[in-house]
């Protein structure tokens, strides 16, 4: 894809408002420089908490917490991942030797989704996941940074984005803000569109048990 920025991106998005200036840099002392930083990693998150982008998708095993979960309501507590940003589902470590899928068709597909919540420590500083599945592997976005992993259809809605919380700010119009708002939803629900179309489902279990039979 085609060299982004966070300059690139937001002069986009001061563009997108009509501002009278783009800017050079990042840590210039301008007006506009100085209201993109205070909202482009808040518009970035906003946007990734929003979908399962595939470009801000990891897998990783969670870490044992310390605290115990609580008494027969959960087996399990986990620290919840420092980078993520939107938990999205948990994993089976392998679940096609698990037992208790033994007699199931799971040859291509996953199993139903794993039960779980999010719940804070005991002292309040910190989230957990509580869930009844041992050695649970994490699905969930990340707070991807890297520019140059995203999609141009995210690019594009994060400009939006980036150009509805900066607009009254550099415009004071709040009919340019509710514009640029409009055209975030347009755009988040095109991205999302275009990141869903770059994979294929595997078939339901359904019907791989009537193929498995036959």
């Amino acid at each position: 894809m085609a060299v982004v920025s966070k300059v690139i991106i937001a002069n986009m998005a001061l563009a997108n408002v009509g501002a009278r200036n783009s800017i050079e840099s990042l840590t210039e002392e301008s007006v506009e420089a100085k209201a993109v930083n205070l909202w482009y990693d808040f518009s970035r998150v906003l946007i990734l908490e929003g979908y399962d982008w595939n470009f801000a998708r990891k897998r990783a095993t969670l870490a044992a917490h310390t605290e115990a979960p609580p008494d027969n309501i959960w087996s399990y507590r986990y620290t919840y991942p420092a980078d993520c940003v939107n938990m999205r589902k948990l994993q089976q470590p392998d679940f096609t030797t698990n037992p208790l899928f033994a007699n199931t068709y799971l040859t291509l597909s996953q199993p139903d989704a794993i039960p779980f919540d999010i719940e804070m420590n005991s002292i309040g500083n910190m989230k957990t996941i509580l869930t009844d599945l041992e050695d649970a592997i994490a699905v969930y976005t990340f707070d991807q940074q890297n520019v140059n992993l995203f999609s141009l259809h995210f690019v594009q809605t994060l400009a939006y984005a980036l150009g509805y919380n900066i607009a009254y700010q550099l415009t004071g119009k709040r009919s340019v803000q509710e514009s640029m708002f409009q055209a975030y939803n347009i755009m988040l629900g095109q991205a999302a569109m275009k990141d869903a179309n770059e994979h294929v489902d595997r078939p339901p279990r359904e019907a791989e048990g009537i193929r498995a039979r036959s």
